[in-house]
C-alpha cells in the first residue's frame, strides 16, 4: 500500500518543519535536514523552513555524543545548532529555546506561525512523556505529519504518522498513517529517569554513541524517498545495533492491528 505526499510539497512554497528537541537524535536530525534541503533546492524543489524548539543547554556530556564542542558548553542549543548552520549553508531558520508544548499555541500566541502553516512536527524527545505532551498539542495545531524518533540504548525507532487525512490520488492509497502514539499505548511505558549524565563516560553507558546517528539518518532517508518518489510503501523502521537489523514498518493495516498494545522505545 502507498502514502502520497501532499501536491503542495512540490509546488512554489517552501515545506516548513518544526524540530522539538535538538540533542543526540536531534541535532543529527537538524544537521541531516539541511542537507536536504540543500539537496532538494539543486533539483529545483523550493527547500525546507526549520524552526528548532529545546530548551536545554549544552552541558560537558554533550559534546562528542552531540554536535556541540567544548566552547558551546552554557548556551542554548537550538541557538547554538541553527545559528551554525544558518551561516554554514546561507538559511534563515529559527530557534527557540522554549519548550514545545501548549503554551506555545494558548491565548492567541501564534507570533510562532507568523502567518505560516506548517506542514511536519519532527519529535527527538527522550521520554514517552513528552511525546504524549507534543502528540496532544500537534493534533490541535494543524500539523500534516508527525515523525517521531526515538531510542533505547541500542535500538532506535522512526515512525511517520499523519494528523490529519491527506488527499490520495487513487482509493488504493492511504490516507492516513497512525501516529506513534496511535501504534503504541504511550501512557503504559514505563521509563526510568538516571538524571542527566556528567560527562561523556557516563552518557555512553546509557547510550550507544552511534544509536542517535543511526536514527536520524533512517528517519532523514524516510522524508528524503518521499520528496524524491512523491509517495511512500513503508512509514518507519525500527533500527538494532546490537544485531546490525534494521526492520522496516510497512503501510500495511494488517501490522498495524498487530503492533497497537505493544511497548515503544523511549
Amino acid at each position: 500500500m502507498k502514502h502520497y505526499f501532499p501536491g503542495k510539497f512540490f509546488e512554489r512554497d517552501q515545506v516548513n518543519i518544526d524540530l522539538a528537541g535538538c540533542g543526540g537524535t536531534g541535532s543529527q536530525l537538524l544537521t541531516g535536514l539541511a542537507r536536504l534541503d540543500h539537496a532538494l533546492k539543486a533539483l529545483g524543489h523550493p527547500g525546507l523552513n526549520v524552526r528548532v524548539f529545546d530548551p536545554d543547554v549544552v552541558t560537558e556530556a554533550n559534546v562528542g555524543r552531540q554536535s556541540f564542542s567544548p566552547y558551546d558548553i552554557g548556551q542554548h542549543k537550538a541557538v547554538v545548532l541553527v545559528t551554525r548552520i544558518n551561516q554554514f549553508m546561507g538559511l534563515s531558520w529559527e530557534a527557540y529555546p522554549v519548550y514545545f508544548n501548549g503554551k506555545l499555541f494558548r491565548n492567541n500566541n501564534l507570533v510562532f506561525f507568523n502567518g505560516r502553516v506548517f506542514d511536519i512536527l519532527v519529535t527527538a524527545v527522550d521520554s514517552a512523556k513528552a511525546r504524549t505532551d507534543i502528540g496532544g498539542v500537534a493534533a490541535n495545531a494543524g500539523y500534516g505529519y508527525w515523525l517521531d524518533t526515538g531510542n533505547t540504548r541500542d535500538t532506535g525507532q522512526v515512525v511517520l504518522g499523519t494528523l490529519r487525512e491527506i488527499k490520495q490520488p487513487s482509493d488504493d492509497c492511504t490516507a492516513t498513517l497512525p501516529t506513534i502514539a496511535e501504534l503504541y499505548d504511550l501512557r503504559t511505558v514505563k521509563e526510568k529517569d538516571s538524571g542527566p549524565s556528567c560527562s561523556l563516560e557516563a552518557a555512553l553507558k546509557q547510550q550507544d554513541l552511534m544509536v542517535n546517528t543511526m536514527t536520524a539518518s533512517w528517519a532523514l532517508h524516510l522524508l528524503w524517498e518521499g520528496f524524491r518518489k512523491g509517495f511512500l510503501t513503508n512509514h518507519g523502521c525500527f533500527v538494532d545495533l546490537k544485531t546490525y537489523r534494521v526492520n522496516p514498518l510497512p503501510i500495511d493495516p494488517a501490522v498495524w492491528k498487530r503492533m497497537k498494545g505493544g511497548k515503544e522505545k523511549a
